[in-house]
């Protein structure tokens, strides 16, 4: 079960950048005008970022 649960971590630590993109489009297009201000958008990436690679953690 461990070597089961490690190979999840890796492979999310491997997806962590592209989780974060995926998180920061979807979040900047859906909310209302988030996405017409680039300071928002960059602020947002940087908390998405810092959250995902919290919950990697151990």
């Amino acid at each position: 079960m461990r070597e089961l649960v490690a190979q999840v971590g890796r492979k999310l630590q491997e997806m962590g950048p592209q989780i974060v993109d995926d998180m920061t489009e979807l979040l900047s297009t859906r909310v209302l005008g988030l996405d017409q201000d680039p300071q928002l958008v960059e602020m947002l990436h940087a908390s998405i970022d810092g959250n995902v690679w919290t919950l990697g953690e151990p």
